[in-house]
C-alpha cells in the first residue's frame, strides 16, 4: 500500500537508500520462497532494494513497483478460496502486494505480462491482505479506510502462483503472514530426494535435489553437529553443506554436499537420517522427510571424444563436429587450426568455426571449413597436438590423446553425369556439341579437352569451348575438330584426361572411363519451300518460308528469283527478308511485295528461279534451291458486302426489302439492324413502324475464309398526324368569327375540313368561319399523304345563343320614398352583373334589389353583365317619380258676411284634386256658411 501524496524531498531522501538492486533468495520472482498455507510466515529480511515495475493496466491506479519486495511462491492442490493477512511489525508501515497466476509462464514473465489475480496499493498503514471484509480484487493507490483489504481470492487446482510483498514505507522492518481459506496449498506428502549426482566433473561435490523446497532451519549445519546426510560405499567424509540458506533463503530446492576427497568411480548410496537437530529434513509446511537411501553413480571420467561428423550436400566443404562433452575454448589453436587433419588426401582446412566468445568459454560443437569440396569416400578425422602444444581439453581438464581418430564417410548419393545428347550441325560439320544431363565441374576438364574423343576413325580435337558458370561448372562442351565429319554413325567417348581423371559433377562423381554416347552426322540438304503465307481474300504480299535458313546475300531486292502465275497477272516488285539479316546474315523467310493485290479467286503457283544477281536461293550451308521448285497458292477472293435496299411504304409499318447479289463464293449473310434485331440469308425483309426516323442496316458476308462488312442508313419517318387549332375557345357565341389553322405533321398532300354545320373546306388553312345558330358542332380535319395514308383530328365547338339580360317588377311610376323592387332575368353564361338605379346607387351580383327615390324626376335603371362567350350586355328602363302632394288649407279663419278666402295649394303637374264641394281644382274660394 502507498500514500499518494509524497513530497519530492521525501523521494529524494530515499534515492540512495534504495539504490541497490533486489537480489538474492526471495528478492526476485526466480528465487521466490515457498510458503505453506497452514503455517504463519515470519519475515524479518526486508532490506530496501530497487526492482522493475510490474504491469498495471488499470488506468490511474498507480505504479506497481517491486522496490523493497519479497517474493513467495505456492501451488494450489485443491481449488478454493485463499485469504491472508500481512501484519507489519510497525503499525505505521504501508505494505503493497500483488498475487499473480504464472501457470505455464516463467517467473520473470511477471515483469512483461499482465498475470494479476489480486492487487492492493492502498495507502492505509497497518495490516493488509485478502479477507472477508474486502469487496474488490483491486484497490489502487490512496484509498479510504477499508481499502487495505481485498476480497478472498479463488484459486484453481493445478495452478502456480507468485506473491510479491512490497514495503512501501521502506522501513526495513518485517511482517507476519497468516493464511486462511478453503484452497489447499500443500499436498501433505513428505518431501523426497529426487536425484543425487556429482557436480559436473567434480566428484568431491554431490548435488542433492529435493521434490520441493526444504526449510533451511531443518538442515543441520555445521556438519559437526550431526548431519542428516551420509554416504555409504567407499571411503568418504562430508565436510560441509553449500546452499542458498547462507544467503538468507528460508527454503532451498537443493543442497551441495562438500566431500573431503573426490569419490572414485562406482555406485553409492545417499542416506537421509535424523540430524543433530533431532529431525530429518522438513518442507515449508513442517512435514518431515522419511529416512531413505538413494542410489547414485559416480561415472568414470574419460577424455572428450568426437560424437558425430555430419554434413549437408553431396561434396561438402563444411563438416559439423559434435563432441561427447564440452571442451575449453582455450584448447583450440588459432590458424592454421592444427588440432585437426583429415585422411586420406589431407585436404586443406580453411578454418574452424565455433561459438566461443568472451563469455562463452566452452563448446561441444564446432565446424571444420575445407578449402575444397570433399569427394565421396571413407575418411578419418585426426586430432593432433596443435600449435598451442596440446590437443583438445574438456571441462574436466581431460586431454584427448594425440593421434585420436574418428572414422566418417562421405556417401555417394548421386550417379555420375552422362552425355544427354550430342548436337551436330550439318552446316558446321567440324563442331560437335556435347550436352550433359547435369553440370560437370570445370576443374575436371583439361584445357585441351583430352577427356573427349570421337570414334570410329581418327578425328583430332583442336580445342574445346565451354562456359563455366561462376567459374565452377558447365553443362555443355563444344569439340572443335581439325577436320569436318563426314556423314555416318559415331561415338563421343569419355576417357581419362591428362589431369589423371575423367569428368565429374559438382558432387565429384566421375564418369567411368570408356563411357560412350552414339550420334549421327548427316549431309546438309538443299533449301526447299516450306510454306507460304498470304491473305487468301486479297493478297498484297506473299510471305515465303524455307525449310532452313538461307543466305540474305542470295536474295535480290527486286524479288527476281520469284514469279507467280495463275488466273490473273501478278507482278512482284520487291523481296524483303527478316530483320535478322542485318546481324546474322541469314533468314528463314522472305516477304514478296506485289504491285497490286490478288483479288481474283483461283489456283496460283509460286515459282523459284535465277534472279537478277545471277544465282538462285542459297542456304547457310551453300546448298542451292532447285530452280524448278514451285508451291501452290489457293486464292478465295474478297467478297463484297454491298447490298440493295427497297422500301415498301405503309401506313402502319414500312417494309424494307434487302437483297445481296452473292458472288465470290459468299455463303454466309449476317444482317443486323439499329433496333437490335438480326437476320440471316441472302434476301431479308424487315418491318419497322412508320414513326421510325431512320434504320441503319449492317451486313457481314463471308465465303468461309474472307469477309466484308458494309452499312447503309435508310430514311423512313413517313408517319403523319392530323392536328389543328382554333382562334377561340371551344365554346363561343353565335356569329363569333373563328379561324381554324392546320397543325398536322408529316408529308401531307391533301386536306379536308368538315365544320359540322354542313360546310367543308379543302384548304390547308380555311377562311374564317362563323356559326349562325347555337348548337354543338364537331369540326374534323382529315389529312392524306402521298402514299394514300390518312389521319383525322376532331374538336367540338359549343355555340351559344346571344346573351339575354332583363329585369322585372318595375311599375309605370313611383312616388318619392316609395319602394322599388326589381328581379334580374339573365342567361346562364352571365356570371357577373351590376345594377345602377340612375340615382347614384349600384348593386353587384344581387338577384333581387329594393330601393327608393327621395326626389321626384325621371330615372333610368340599368342592369349590365358579361357573358363569358358573348361578351358585355345590358338593359335600361326609365321610370317617373313623383313627389307626394302636400295639402294645406291654412289656419282657421272667421269670415263675416260676404267675405271669401282662397284655400288650397298651387297646382302641381300630373296631380288631380278633388274637394268635397265637388270642385276639381287645386284651390277654391270659401265663404261664410250660415
Amino acid at each position: 500500500m502507498r500514500l499518494l501524496l509524497l513530497s519530492f524531498f521525501f523521494l529524494t531522501l530515499f534515492t540512495d537508500v534504495q539504490a541497490q538492486l533486489c537480489q538474492g533468495p526471495g528478492r526476485d520472482p526466480q528465487t521466490a520462497q515457498a510458503v505453506c498455507g497452514t503455517i504463519a510466515f515470519h519475515e524479518t529480511n526486508v532490506v530496501n532494494c530497487t526492482g522493475p515495475d510490474i504491469p498495471n493496466p488499470t488506468s490511474g491506479c498507480g505504479q506497481v513497483t517491486s522496490d523493497n519486495s519479497r517474493w513467495y511462491k505456492f501451488h494450489c492442490y485443491q481449488a478454493g478460496t485463499l485469504g491472508f493477512l500481512i501484519t507489519p511489525f510497525s503499525p505505521a508501515d504501508d505494505y503493497d502486494w500483488e498475487i499473480m497466476d504464472i501457470t505455464g509462464h516463467q517467473p520473470a514473465d511477471v515483469y512483461t505480462l499482465e498475470l494479476r489475480v489480486s492487487l492492493n496499493l492502498s495507502g492505509q498503514p497497518g495490516p493488509t491482505g485478502c479477507t472477508i471484509a474486502g469487496i474488490s480484487d483491486i484497490n489502487c493507490g490512496g484509498g479510504a479506510p477499508g481499502t487495505q483489504y481485498n476480497k478472498l481470492m479463488t484459486l484453481q487446482a493445478g495452478h502456480d502462483y507468485l506473491m510479491m510483498v512490497n514495503n512501501w514505507s521502506a522501513s526495513n522492518l518485517g511482517y507476519d503472514i497468516d493464511f486462511t481459506g478453503t484452497a489447499t496449498l500443500s499436498d501433505n506428502l513428505p518431501p523426497t530426494v529426487t536425484n543425487a549426482a556429482i557436480v559436473g566433473c567434480d566428484a568431491s561435490k554431490i548435488r542433492v535435489n529435493f521434490s520441493e523446497d526444504i526449510l533451511c532451519g531443518s538442515i543441520t549445519n555445521p556438519i559437526t553437529l550431526g548431519s542428516e546426510f551420509t554416504i555409504t560405499g567407499g571411503a568418504n567424509t562430508i565436510t560441509g553443506i553449500t546452499s542458498a540458506c547462507t544467503l538468507g533463503a528460508n527454503g532451498v530446492p537443493y543442497v551441495i554436499l562438500d566431500l573431503q576427497a573426490p569419490l572414485a568411480a562406482g555406485n553409492y548410496q545417499l542416506n537421509i537420517n535424523v540430524g543433530g537437530d533431532g529431525n530429518t529434513l522438513e518442507n515449508v509446511c513442517r512435514i518431515a522427510m522419511l529416512p531413505a537411501s538413494i542410489p547414485f553413480t559416480v561415472p568414470a571420467i574419460v577424455p572428450v571424444a568426437v560424437n558425430t561428423v555430419n554434413y549437408t550436400g553431396c561434396a561438402p566443404t563444411t563438416l559439423n563436429i559434435t563432441l561427447t562433452k564440452p571442451i575449453w575454448c582455450t584448447s583450440l589453436s588459432a590458424a592454421p587450426f592444427s588440432e585437426f587433419s583429415i585422411l586420406p588426401g589431407n585436404p586443406t582446412i580453411q578454418s574452424v568455426q565455433s561459438a566461443c566468445t568472451a563469455s562463452a568459454t566452452y563448446i561441444d560443437q564446432l565446424q571444420i571449413v575445407l578449402q575444397n569440396p570433399l569427394p565421396p569416400g571413407n575418411y578419418q578425422l585426426i586430432v593432433n597436438a596443435g600449435a598451442d602444444g596440446n590437443t583438445l581439453i574438456d571441462t574436466c581438464n581431460m586431454v584427448v590423446a594425440a593421434g585420436y581418430n574418428f572414422p566418417f564417410t562421405i556417401t555417394q548419393n548421386n550417379p555420375p553425369p552422362v552425355i544427354q545428347s550430342v548436337g551436330f550441325d550439318e552446316c558446321h560439320p567440324d563442331k560437335v556439341v556435347v550436352n550433359f544431363d547435369k553440370p560437370v565441374t570445370c576443374a575436371s576438364i583439361t584445357a585441351a579437352g583430352t577427356e573427349l574423343s570421337i570414334t570410329p576413325g581418327t578425328w583430332p580435337v583442336n580445342s574445346i569451348t565451354y562456359n563455366c558458370t561462376n567459374n565452377q561448372y558447365t553443362s555443355q562442351i563444344i569439340m572443335n575438330l581439325a577436320n569436318p565429319l563426314t556423314a555416318g554413325n559415331y561415338n563421343v567417348v569419355v576417357g581419362t584426361g591428362t589431369d589423371g581423371n575423367t569428368l565429374s559433377d559438382t558432387c565429384l562423381s566421375f564418369i567411368p572411363a570408356g563411357y560412350a554416347r552414339p550420334f549421327t552426322a548427316t549431309q546438309a540438304p538443299a533449301p526447299v519451300f516450306d510454306s507460304v503465307q498470304f491473305d487468301k481474300c486479297s493478297a498484297g504480299t506473299v510471305k515465303v518460308f524455307y525449310s532452313h535458313p538461307i543466305l540474305c546475300s542470295s536474295i535480290s531486292a527486286n524479288g527476281s528469283e520469284f514469279s507467280i502465275t495463275g488466273p490473273s497477272a501478278v507482278t512482284i516488285v520487291s523481296a524483303t527478308p527478316d530483320v535478322t539479316c542485318g546481324s546474322l546474315g541469314y533468314t528463314r523467310w522472305i516477304n514478296l511485295q506485289l504491285a497490286s493485290p490478288i483479288t481474283q479467286s483461283g489456283n496460283y503457283v509460286l515459282h523459284n528461279g535465277v534472279g537478277a544477281d545471277g544465282n538462285g536461293i542459297v542456304d547457310t550451308c551453300n546448298a542451292r534451291q532447285n530452280v524448278n521448285e514451285t508451291i501452290a497458292m489457293n486464292m478465295l477472293g474478297k467478297p463484297s458486302a454491298v447490298f440493295n435496299a427497297l422500301v415498301n411504304w405503309g401506313c402502319v409499318n414500312d417494309d424494307i426489302v434487302l437483297s445481296h447479289p452473292g458472288g465470290n463464293g459468299v455463303n454466309s449473310w449476317n444482317w443486323s439492324f439499329s433496333d437490335g434485331r438480326t437476320a440471316s440469308g441472302q434476301n431479308v425483309t424487315m418491318s419497322f413502324p412508320v414513326a421510325t426516323p431512320t434504320v441503319t442496316v449492317r451486313l457481314i458476308v463471308s465465303n468461309g475464309s474472307c469477309n466484308d462488312t458494309t452499312s447503309q442508313t435508310i430514311t423512313l419517318g413517313n408517319v403523319i398526324t392530323a392536328a389543328f387549332t382554333a382562334s377561340t375557345g371551344d365554346t363561343i357565341c353565335i356569329n363569333t368569327p373563328v379561324d381554324f389553322r392546320d397543325a398536322s405533321s408529316g408529308t401531307i398532300s391533301s386536306y379536308l375540313w368538315d365544320f359540322g354545320d354542313l360546310t367543308q373546306s379543302t384548304a390547308q388553312n380555311p377562311p374564317t368561319h362563323v356559326y349562325a345558330g347555337s348548337n354543338i358542332y364537331t369540326v374534323t380535319l382529315r389529312v392524306t399523304d402521298n402514299h394514300g395514308c390518312t389521319a383525322t383530328a376532331s374538336k367540338q365547338m359549343h355555340v351559344d345563343a346571344s346573351a339575354r339580360i332583363d329585369f322585372t317588377g318595375l311599375k309605370p311610376q313611383y312616388c318619392t320614398g316609395q319602394p322599388v323592387s326589381l328581379k334580374r332575368v339573365i342567361s346562364r353564361n352571365i356570371t357577373s352583373y351590376v345594377w345602377d338605379n340612375g340615382d347614384g346607387k349600384t348593386f353587384n351580383n344581387e338577384v333581387d334589389i329594393t330601393f327608393s327615390y327621395p326626389n321626384p324626376g325621371t330615372y333610368t335603371i340599368t342592369l349590365s353583365g358579361t357573358d363569358k362567350y358573348c361578351g358585355p350586355t345590358s338593359i335600361s328602363k326609365t321610370v317617373p317619380v313623383y313627389a307626394v302632394p302636400k295639402i294645406n288649407l291654412g289656419p282657421d279663419t272667421v269670415l263675416c258676411g260676404n267675405d271669401q278666402v282662397l284655400i288650397g295649394v298651387p297646382a302641381e303637374p300630373g296631380y288631380t284634386y278633388t274637394w268635397n264641394t265637388g270642385d276639381n281644382t287645386s284651390q277654391i274660394l270659401t265663404w261664410a256658411f250660415f
